[in-house]
């Protein structure tokens, strides 16, 4: 039997101004670590688990 990854559920963020707030940390965030240049390339091959 395979096992289930769990479920990935997004923050639920009703008020508009911290949703904007929210999304503009996590892209300043996600800029200040990018993924280095050097790093592996996964294939679909290598992102899919075969049994």
């Amino acid at each position: 039997m395979m096992e289930r990854s769990p479920q990935v559920i997004p923050p639920q963020i009703t008020d508009i101004k911290a949703r904007q707030d929210f999304l503009k940390l996590l892209v300043e965030r996600m800029q200040q670590n990018p993924i280095p240049s050097a790093s592996p390339k996964f294939t679909r091959d290598m992102l899919h688990e075969h049994s």
